[in-house]
């Protein structure tokens, strides 16, 4: 039984796939095609069982865009909204983030490349490696995956200004990385919103990208050299390691770079169209 289910994964689009394709020979045109094709393929998955329903459910929301049938806001009124659709987005890639650990392993060889023997730029790592990591997960996960390091690197140089600069940093910096992309927390995407429906302009991706970035580059050198200031340390600190790469830290890295492309190259479509059109 459980042979046939994986077996299934691959042949439903293979049979979705051929139904399509003889639908279009019969003369049919081509949205009702690919509609009956995604249909069948999403059917086939429901009735056996073969991958989870709401994994399934996901199928028409993905490809119908994908092959032009309806755009993306009209498939994600199904679910209120297209902003609720971005949300998930951002707390699903938080998630698989977080559950296979690559968000420590960034932390850590940001840390480790920046980190030295001055309390600056050991207070500056931390916060780059922050507000890097607060971009595209949730403010409360980033200290919590970094807060045990901190607070170890804390203790161990034995000196309370150093300590109180670090965790200040660490929680500063946090709030300051939300800043740098749409996803980074809720309240950019709901100002995203807003500013669509009272503007009728899409505000994209790398759009605010362009106003976020730069801010959050500006702000974390400056907060942190006024943090330090003035804090001197007796001796070298040992900065965190990291091991060798698993499987699900490549898997989730892998998603995560595919869908800032896809980030990117959908703002570039969106601002090339009208040019190409005209």
């Amino acid at each position: 039984m459980l042979l046939r289910k994986q077996n299934l994964i691959w042949l439903a689009p293979l049979i979705a796939f051929c139904i399509g394709f003889l639908t279009a020979e019969l003369g049919q045109p081509k949205a009702i095609a690919i509609t009956l094709a995604i249909t069948v393929w999403v059917g086939i998955w429901w009735v056996t069982e073969a991958v989870p329903i709401p994994f399934a459910s996901l199928v028409p929301f993905v490809f119908l865009p994908a092959f032009g049938v309806i755009d993306f806001k009209e498939a994600s009124s199904a679910f209120g909204s297209h902003v609720i659709i971005l949300l998930m987005g951002a707390f699903l890639l938080a998630k698989g983030l977080e559950s296979s650990g690559v968000h420590k392993r960034i932390a850590f060889n940001i840390i480790n490349a920046i980190g030295g023997t001055s309390a600056f730029r050991i207070v500056f790592a931390f916060m780059v490696a922050s507000s890097v990591l607060s971009m595209w997960i949730s403010n409360t996960a980033t200290v919590l995956a970094l807060i045990p390091v901190a607070t170890a690197i804390a203790l161990s140089a034995n000196n309370r200004d150093f300590a109180v600069a670090l965790l200040l940093g660490l929680a500063f910096s946090a709030s300051i990385g939300g800043v740098g992309t749409l996803i980074g927390t809720p309240p950019n995407v709901i100002f995203a919103s807003v500013y669509e429906s009272y503007a009728g302009n899409e505000f994209g991706f790398v759009h605010w990208m362009k106003y976020g970035v730069p801010v959050v580059i500006v702000t974390i050198p400056v907060v942190a050299l006024y943090l330090s200031r003035g804090i001197t340390l007796n001796h070298k600190l040992e900065l965190p390691e990291v091991g060798e790469w698993r499987t699900s830290e490549r898997r989730a890295l892998i998603v995560f770079w595919l869908l800032l492309y896809c980030g990117f190259l959908g703002n570039t479509l969106l601002e090339v169209g009208p040019n190409l059109r005209e």
